[in-house]
Protein backbone atom coordinates (compact mmCIF):
# COMPACT_ATOMS: atom_id res chain seq x y z
CA UNK A 1 0.00 0.00 0.00
CA UNK A 2 2.88 2.34 0.74
CA UNK A 3 4.08 1.92 -2.85
CA UNK A 4 0.63 2.78 -4.20
CA UNK A 5 0.39 5.98 -2.15
CA UNK A 6 3.95 6.88 -3.10
CA UNK A 7 3.05 6.53 -6.77
CA UNK A 8 -0.10 8.61 -6.31
CA UNK A 9 1.92 11.31 -4.59
CA UNK A 10 4.54 11.25 -7.35
CA UNK A 11 1.83 11.60 -10.00
CA UNK A 12 0.26 14.52 -8.17
CA UNK A 13 3.60 16.28 -7.85
CA UNK A 14 4.20 15.74 -11.57
CA UNK A 15 0.82 17.30 -12.41
CA UNK A 16 1.68 20.20 -10.16
CA UNK A 17 4.98 20.79 -11.97
CA UNK A 18 3.19 20.68 -15.31
CA UNK A 19 0.76 23.30 -14.00
CA UNK A 20 3.66 25.52 -12.98
CA UNK A 21 5.35 25.37 -16.39
CA UNK A 22 2.44 25.25 -18.82
CA UNK A 23 1.36 28.50 -20.47
CA UNK A 24 -2.34 29.39 -20.53
CA UNK A 25 -4.49 27.92 -23.28
CA UNK A 26 -5.35 30.01 -26.33
CA UNK A 27 -7.94 32.71 -25.80
CA UNK A 28 -11.51 32.06 -26.90
CA UNK A 29 -12.69 33.51 -30.20
CA UNK A 30 -14.00 37.02 -29.72
CA UNK A 31 -17.65 38.03 -29.92
CA UNK A 32 -20.37 37.00 -32.33
CA UNK A 33 -19.96 36.72 -36.08
CA UNK A 34 -22.20 39.34 -37.68
CA UNK A 35 -20.83 40.14 -41.12
CA UNK A 36 -18.82 38.00 -43.50
CA UNK A 37 -17.47 38.38 -47.03
CA UNK A 38 -15.45 35.34 -48.08
CA UNK A 39 -11.98 36.19 -49.32
CA UNK A 40 -12.20 39.82 -48.21
CA UNK A 41 -13.07 40.26 -44.54
CA UNK A 42 -14.81 38.77 -41.58
CA UNK A 43 -16.21 40.73 -38.64
CA UNK A 44 -16.92 39.59 -35.11
CA UNK A 45 -18.66 41.96 -32.71
CA UNK A 46 -18.73 41.92 -28.93
CA UNK A 47 -19.58 44.41 -26.19
CA UNK A 48 -16.89 45.86 -23.97
CA UNK A 49 -17.60 45.05 -20.31
CA UNK A 50 -16.12 47.53 -17.83
CA UNK A 51 -15.15 46.43 -14.32
CA UNK A 52 -14.66 48.45 -11.17
CA UNK A 53 -11.03 47.31 -10.87
CA UNK A 54 -10.08 48.28 -14.44
CA UNK A 55 -6.97 50.45 -14.28
CA UNK A 56 -8.57 52.82 -16.82
CA UNK A 57 -12.27 53.70 -16.73
CA UNK A 58 -13.16 54.58 -20.29
CA UNK A 59 -15.13 57.81 -20.66
CA UNK A 60 -15.12 58.76 -16.98
CA UNK A 61 -13.59 61.87 -15.40
CA UNK A 62 -12.15 63.13 -18.70
CA UNK A 63 -9.04 60.95 -18.81
CA UNK A 64 -7.93 61.57 -15.20
CA UNK A 65 -7.01 57.88 -14.83
CA UNK A 66 -4.09 58.50 -17.20
CA UNK A 67 -2.34 61.12 -15.09
CA UNK A 68 -0.15 58.58 -13.26
CA UNK A 69 1.15 57.02 -16.49
CA UNK A 70 4.21 58.48 -18.25
CA UNK A 71 3.50 60.18 -21.56
CA UNK A 72 5.39 59.69 -24.81
CA UNK A 73 5.60 62.50 -27.37
CA UNK A 74 4.81 61.35 -30.91
CA UNK A 75 6.25 63.57 -33.60
CA UNK A 76 7.15 63.44 -37.28
CA UNK A 77 10.63 64.72 -38.03
CA UNK A 78 9.39 66.88 -40.88
CA UNK A 79 6.56 68.53 -38.94
CA UNK A 80 7.16 71.00 -36.13
CA UNK A 81 3.49 71.14 -35.13
CA UNK A 82 2.26 67.56 -35.49
CA UNK A 83 3.07 66.74 -31.85
CA UNK A 84 0.83 64.46 -29.87
CA UNK A 85 0.91 62.94 -26.40
CA UNK A 86 0.42 59.17 -26.09
CA UNK A 87 0.10 56.78 -23.16
CA UNK A 88 -0.35 53.01 -22.88
CA UNK A 89 -0.91 50.43 -20.15
CA UNK A 90 -2.16 46.88 -19.52
CA UNK A 91 -4.04 45.14 -16.72
CA UNK A 92 -5.21 41.54 -16.34
CA UNK A 93 -8.06 41.92 -18.89
CA UNK A 94 -7.36 44.65 -21.40
CA UNK A 95 -4.85 46.86 -23.12
CA UNK A 96 -5.47 50.62 -22.91
CA UNK A 97 -4.31 53.44 -25.16
CA UNK A 98 -4.53 57.23 -25.00
CA UNK A 99 -3.63 59.87 -27.58
CA UNK A 100 -4.13 63.64 -27.40
CA UNK A 101 -2.77 66.85 -28.86
CA UNK A 102 0.12 68.33 -26.94
CA UNK A 103 -1.20 71.75 -25.89
CA UNK A 104 2.29 73.29 -25.83
CA UNK A 105 2.69 72.99 -29.58
CA UNK A 106 -0.62 73.27 -31.33
CA UNK A 107 -2.17 74.95 -34.34
CA UNK A 108 -5.69 74.55 -35.64
CA UNK A 109 -4.26 72.89 -38.74
CA UNK A 110 -3.15 69.90 -36.68
CA UNK A 111 -5.93 69.67 -34.12
CA UNK A 112 -7.44 66.48 -35.58
CA UNK A 113 -6.35 62.99 -34.61
CA UNK A 114 -5.70 60.18 -37.06
CA UNK A 115 -8.40 57.50 -36.69
CA UNK A 116 -6.38 54.44 -37.72
CA UNK A 117 -2.91 52.94 -37.86
CA UNK A 118 -2.35 52.41 -34.12
CA UNK A 119 -0.26 49.25 -34.00
CA UNK A 120 -0.08 46.71 -31.20
CA UNK A 121 2.94 44.42 -31.06
CA UNK A 122 3.34 41.48 -28.70
CA UNK A 123 6.91 40.30 -28.09
CA UNK A 124 8.01 42.16 -31.21
CA UNK A 125 5.32 40.70 -33.50
CA UNK A 126 2.62 42.91 -35.00
CA UNK A 127 -0.69 41.38 -33.91
CA UNK A 128 -3.29 44.07 -34.58
CA UNK A 129 -4.07 47.52 -35.84
CA UNK A 130 -6.43 49.63 -33.75
CA UNK A 131 -8.93 51.87 -35.55
CA UNK A 132 -11.46 54.31 -34.11
CA UNK A 133 -14.70 53.17 -35.73
CA UNK A 134 -18.03 54.89 -36.32
CA UNK A 135 -20.41 54.96 -33.30
CA UNK A 136 -22.99 53.14 -35.46
CA UNK A 137 -21.70 49.56 -35.36
CA UNK A 138 -23.53 48.47 -38.52
CA UNK A 139 -22.10 51.41 -40.47
CA UNK A 140 -18.66 50.77 -39.04
CA UNK A 141 -18.65 47.07 -39.95
CA UNK A 142 -20.33 47.17 -43.36
CA UNK A 143 -18.71 50.33 -44.71
CA UNK A 144 -15.45 50.22 -42.74
CA UNK A 145 -16.31 53.70 -41.49
CA UNK A 146 -13.97 55.56 -39.19
CA UNK A 147 -15.09 58.09 -36.59
CA UNK A 148 -15.80 61.50 -38.11
CA UNK A 149 -14.43 64.24 -35.86
CA UNK A 150 -16.94 66.79 -37.15
CA UNK A 151 -19.56 64.90 -35.12
CA UNK A 152 -18.27 66.61 -32.00
CA UNK A 153 -18.72 70.21 -30.91
CA UNK A 154 -16.19 71.89 -28.59
CA UNK A 155 -16.57 70.52 -25.07
CA UNK A 156 -18.41 67.41 -26.28
CA UNK A 157 -17.46 63.74 -25.97
CA UNK A 158 -18.90 60.45 -27.19
CA UNK A 159 -18.33 56.70 -26.91
CA UNK A 160 -17.15 54.97 -30.09
CA UNK A 161 -16.53 51.45 -31.31
CA UNK A 162 -13.01 50.07 -31.62
CA UNK A 163 -12.04 48.06 -34.68
CA UNK A 164 -9.17 45.58 -34.24
CA UNK A 165 -7.71 44.44 -37.55
CA UNK A 166 -5.55 41.37 -38.07
CA UNK A 167 -4.06 41.68 -41.57
CA UNK A 168 -2.12 38.41 -41.22
CA UNK A 169 -5.30 36.32 -41.45
CA UNK A 170 -4.85 33.85 -44.32
CA UNK A 171 -8.25 34.65 -45.88
CA UNK A 172 -7.88 38.44 -45.89
CA UNK A 173 -8.56 41.02 -43.20
CA UNK A 174 -10.02 39.69 -39.97
CA UNK A 175 -11.79 42.35 -37.94
CA UNK A 176 -13.04 42.34 -34.37
CA UNK A 177 -15.30 45.16 -33.22
CA UNK A 178 -15.41 46.04 -29.53
CA UNK A 179 -18.51 48.15 -29.00
CA UNK A 180 -18.36 51.23 -26.75
CA UNK A 181 -14.71 50.54 -25.93
CA UNK A 182 -13.44 53.97 -26.97
CA UNK A 183 -14.11 57.56 -25.98
CA UNK A 184 -13.51 60.67 -28.09
CA UNK A 185 -13.48 64.21 -26.75
CA UNK A 186 -13.04 67.67 -28.27
CA UNK A 187 -12.02 70.44 -25.89
CA UNK A 188 -13.03 74.09 -26.09
CA UNK A 189 -10.05 74.80 -28.38
CA UNK A 190 -11.06 72.05 -30.85
CA UNK A 191 -8.19 69.82 -29.76
CA UNK A 192 -9.01 66.10 -29.99
CA UNK A 193 -8.15 63.35 -27.55
CA UNK A 194 -9.17 59.73 -27.32
CA UNK A 195 -8.82 56.61 -25.19
CA UNK A 196 -9.66 52.98 -25.81
CA UNK A 197 -9.70 49.55 -24.17
CA UNK A 198 -9.35 46.23 -26.00
CA UNK A 199 -9.78 42.84 -24.28
CA UNK A 200 -6.99 40.32 -24.84
CA UNK A 201 -9.37 37.93 -26.60
CA UNK A 202 -10.23 40.58 -29.22
CA UNK A 203 -6.64 41.14 -30.33
CA UNK A 204 -6.09 39.41 -33.67
CA UNK A 205 -7.69 36.22 -34.93
CA UNK A 206 -6.83 34.02 -31.94
CA UNK A 207 -6.58 36.57 -29.17
CA UNK A 208 -3.57 36.99 -26.89
CA UNK A 209 -2.69 35.12 -23.68
CA UNK A 210 -0.14 37.33 -21.92
CA UNK A 211 2.12 36.44 -19.03
CA UNK A 212 4.02 38.74 -16.66
CA UNK A 213 6.92 38.74 -19.14
CA UNK A 214 4.86 39.68 -22.22
CA UNK A 215 6.34 42.70 -23.99
CA UNK A 216 3.80 45.08 -25.52
CA UNK A 217 4.38 47.97 -27.89
CA UNK A 218 1.93 50.75 -28.83
CA UNK A 219 2.75 52.96 -31.78
CA UNK A 220 1.39 54.92 -34.74
CA UNK A 221 4.26 54.71 -37.25
CA UNK A 222 2.34 56.41 -40.03
CA UNK A 223 1.09 59.97 -39.78
CA UNK A 224 1.82 60.55 -36.09
CA UNK A 225 5.15 59.15 -34.99
CA UNK A 226 8.65 58.48 -36.29
CA UNK A 227 9.74 56.93 -33.00
CA UNK A 228 9.66 53.43 -31.52
CA UNK A 229 6.39 53.85 -29.65
CA UNK A 230 5.63 52.94 -26.05
CA UNK A 231 6.89 49.63 -24.68
CA UNK A 232 5.25 48.01 -21.67
CA UNK A 233 6.04 44.72 -19.93
CA UNK A 234 2.57 43.34 -19.31
CA UNK A 235 1.25 41.79 -16.16
CA UNK A 236 -1.61 39.35 -16.36
CA UNK A 237 -3.29 37.00 -13.88
CA UNK A 238 -3.75 34.36 -16.58
CA UNK A 239 -0.74 32.46 -15.21
CA UNK A 240 -2.29 32.25 -11.72
CA UNK A 241 -4.74 29.48 -12.65
CA UNK A 242 -2.12 26.79 -13.45
CA UNK A 243 0.00 27.87 -10.49
CA UNK A 244 -2.93 27.61 -8.06
CA UNK A 245 -3.84 24.26 -9.59
CA UNK A 246 -0.31 23.03 -8.99
CA UNK A 247 -0.40 24.17 -5.38
CA UNK A 248 -3.74 22.43 -4.84
CA UNK A 249 -2.48 19.20 -6.39
CA UNK A 250 0.64 19.20 -4.25
CA UNK A 251 -1.43 20.02 -1.15
CA UNK A 252 -3.76 17.09 -1.82
CA UNK A 253 -0.78 14.80 -2.24
CA UNK A 254 0.77 15.87 1.03
CA UNK A 255 -2.59 15.48 2.75
CA UNK A 256 -2.93 11.89 1.54
CA UNK A 257 0.55 11.02 2.75
CA UNK A 258 -0.10 12.62 6.15
CA UNK A 259 -3.43 10.81 6.47
CA UNK A 260 -1.77 7.51 5.60
CA UNK A 261 0.88 8.02 8.24
CA UNK A 262 -1.68 8.79 10.94
CA UNK A 263 -3.62 5.65 10.03
CA UNK A 264 -0.63 3.32 10.22
CA UNK A 265 -0.64 2.80 14.04
CA UNK A 266 -4.27 1.71 13.93
CA UNK A 267 -3.47 -0.95 11.30
CA UNK A 268 -0.40 -2.42 13.09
Amino acid sequence: MKKIYSRIFAAIVMLGMIGLTTTPVQAARWGEERYKNEGAWQAYIGDFTPHEDDVIHIGKDHFKDWQSYPADTWKKRWDNYNIREARFTVDDRNIYGYVAMNPKNITNAWSDLIMSGYEIKVNGKLVAEIRIADPDIRKAALNNSMFEQSYLKPGQGTYVNIEVVDSSWKHGYYRNYVTHAGYMYKDEHNNMMMEFAVPFAAIGYDGVDPTPSTLWNFNQPGALNDGKGITYEGTSTGWIVPVLSAVIFVGIGLGIVKWRRTRQPECS
